[in-house]
């Protein structure tokens, strides 16, 4: 699966629809959870289930997805004000939705 950058100077990921989806319901279960967090918070809450085995780096990973989630509209991303920029991060239900429906049926088209 191809991710979306929407910095388009940047060339483009490729991902196992496997581990796009087990990352993107980490991602998106996460936020369901616990409503508005940093990045940092995504990354120590899902960093610290030592269940999760994917090929690769597991940080590098959810950044990647996270940044195809902010191109796709499904999370929303604002940059804290002052010298830290923090970056605060969101769901967008209704395009979450959208988006889990479609995910199913490419899965079910996969079948």
């Amino acid at each position: 699966m191809e991710l979306i950058n929407k910095n388009s100077r940047r060339s483009s990921v490729r991902l196992s629809r496997d581990t796009y989806e087990l990352i993107f319901n980490l991602i998106t279960s996460t936020l369901q959870e616990k409503g508005e967090i940093t990045v940092n918070q995504l990354l120590d809450y899902t960093l610290q289930d030592n269940a999760i085995k994917v090929k690769g780096d597991l940080g590098w990973l959810l950044l990647q997805v996270k940044q195809d989630l902010e191109a796709r509209g499904i999370i929303k991303v604002k940059l804290g004000i002052g010298t830290q920029r923090i970056q605060k991060i969101k769901l967008v239900k209704w395009k979450f939705k959208a988006a889990l429906s479609e995910l199913k049926a490419m899965k079910l088209s996969a079948n």
